[in-house]
């Protein structure tokens, strides 16, 4: 131990008072959870990111213990349970892969190994299979695959940034990550894609989301927009039409008619789970097609408004009165679950989820599934959400050209081609390349036509630029601004408060991040 007789310490109430201490210079050093930092920085203090650096030689593990207190009814039992279910986990060898799911994995196997973190979305899995059992380029490159939820890897991968630190090779980023990352110096640039990468095939949108100040940081693995997927065999039985554009109030009547929880079958999925790319990724596009945004052009928060209040209401009205059980907290994998079950007569999501749902060797409802344009509010653009996960090398790896020539290979034209070969047109990785929607594919998946055509749309406008106010704010920020709404969000959904109650603590909450990161006094 170090001799600490000459430091003066200090106990605080919060990680967050101590971190704006540290930033005041008020104390020298704090003593903190790497973890908790990091996840604190991203969510309370995202003006504070970059400002600190772990002291790595006085780092240390130690053990976590569950502890219930005593006033709490049957505690023993709870701790015997916890125990139970522990021991269980353990002598089952799963107790490694849970850490996985929250994003702690073990150091790198050996310094030869390319470390890659993506999100489980997907399409992921079956290239890392392909990958495993098929000849290419990269079968002699130890790849360490770290695979997690999508919202647990940006807060892994955002928290490394936030302490300056590093633990990947090439990791899979939003294109709201990319040109903020790109900014700051954290991505190499794709300074030299080969004539044989063919990137007059990628999709506009795709291309300029990956773009920062003319270079190319970035390369898509899948984009998306939004779609309505729905069951035709339901409608049908119930002598219902659909008509496009689809209204929210039309959604709602439809809905109505069909949720039939008795039989397990409930009018609509929607994301709930508290988070930007979850509950708050669609409810931004439906802000949107209510006329709403998150700010304006002077950077001034818009979220306690009527557009707002419309928005969240319609929501709230859908999930809460014909959502399936737990409709609380579902992201958009349990959604896409209970959809391919036949649970849910309505789906508003994603349309890279397509490609699951119409397959029917991973859909019980594949042959029953119509697809149409997301719903409309008051306002016809604005309800569809551009969204894109990209490959991007950070300018600290020390592999950076293998890196790059992986990213190079998971986006191209080729993989692609081979996972159509070998898997089927179901296995397709949609929305980045003009090539992918030839007769065959948009004949199999109805999806592809939609989203084809709302991805060439956008590619005639400038997505970073459109973005500002829209569905989502391109600064550091925002995640920590959708975190904080999204609570909110989901108090209001679970009737803790009511909207009006969440929509003025929203504003609130985020026109203080917003005046504590210096963009509005």
């Amino acid at each position: 131990m170090v001799d600490a007789s000459n430091i003066d310490t200090i106990a605080v109430s919060s990680l967050s008072s101590l971190l704006d201490m540290l930033a005041l210079d008020r104390v020298d050093m704090i003593f903190a959870d790497e973890y908790l930092v990091k996840e604190t920085l991203v969510n309370e203090r995202p003006h504070l990111q970059g400002q600190y650096r772990f002291i790595e030689a006085l780092s240390r593990d130690h053990p976590f213990f569950l502890a219930v207190s005593k006033d709490t009814p049957n505690a023993a039992n709870i701790i015997e349970s916890f125990d139970e279910a522990y021991h269980a986990l353990e002598a089952r060898g799963e107790i490694e892969e849970v850490l996985k799911q929250y994003g702690m994995y073990e150091a790198a196997p050996s310094s030869s190994s390319l470390t890659v973190g993506v999100p489980d979305i997907n399409g992921i899995k079956q290239v890392i299979q392909y990958l495993s059992s098929h000849d290419t380029p990269f079968s002699q490159l130890a790849i360490d695959w770290r695979v997690m939820d999508e919202t647990v890897l940006r807060k892994r991968l955002q928290g490394d940034v936030a302490v300056n630190q590093t633990n990947y090779d090439l990791v899979m980023l939003g294109n709201y990550d990319v040109p903020i990352w790109a900014k700051i110096g954290q991505l190499a640039a794709f300074a030299d894609v080969p004539e044989s990468y063919d990137i007059d095939d990628v999709i506009g949108a795709a291309l300029t989301a990956n773009t920062y100040e003319e270079t190319l940081y970035a390369l898509p693995f899948v984009a998306e927009t939004t779609l309505t997927y729905y069951r035709k065999d339901l409608l049908l039985n119930a002598g219902l039409n659909i008509q496009s554009p689809l209204t929210y109030e039309q959604l709602y009547a439809m809905v109505k008619q069909l949720h039939q929880p008795e039989k397990e079958v409930y009018g609509i999925g929607l994301r709930s789970r508290v988070g930007w790319g979850q509950n708050m990724a669609l409810l931004s596009v439906m802000v949107n097609t209510y006329g709403g945004q998150w700010v304006n052009q002077q950077m001034q928060p818009q979220i306690n408004t009527r557009e707002w209040h419309k928005a969240v209401s319609t929501y709230i009205d859908l999930l809460g009165n014909f959502g399936p059980p737990n409709h609380q907290d579902l992201g958009w994998q349990e959604n896409q679950a209970l959809f391919a079950e036949g649970k849910l007569a309505f789906f508003v999501d994603a349309s890279s989820l397509g490609g699951s749902i119409l397959n029917p060797k991973t859909s019980s409802v594949a042959k029953n599934v119509g697809v149409t344009q997301a719903p409309i509010g008051t306002v016809k653009r604005g309800s569809q959400w551009f969204w894109s996960w990209n490959f991007a090398v950070p300018a600290s790896s020390e592999r950076k050209q293998a890196a790059q020539q992986l990213a190079l290979w998971l986006t191209s034209k080729a993989l692609n081609d081979a996972l159509r070969e070998n898997y089927g047109l179901y296995a397709v990785l949609p929305g980045t390349r003009h090539s992918t929607y030839d007769e065959s594919y948009q004949r199999a998946i109805p999806s592809a036509s939609y989203e084809y055509s709302a991805l060439r749309a956008l590619s005639h406008t400038d997505t970073s630029a459109s973005a500002i106010g829209k569905q989502f704010v391109p600064i550091a920020e925002f995640t920590a601004i959708g975190h904080l709404v999204g609570v909110q969000v989901n108090m209001a959904l679970t009737k803790q408060v009511s909207v009006s109650e969440a929509l003025k603590t929203a504003q609130y909450q985020t026109t203080s991040v917003m005046r504590r990161a210096g963009y509005i006094q």
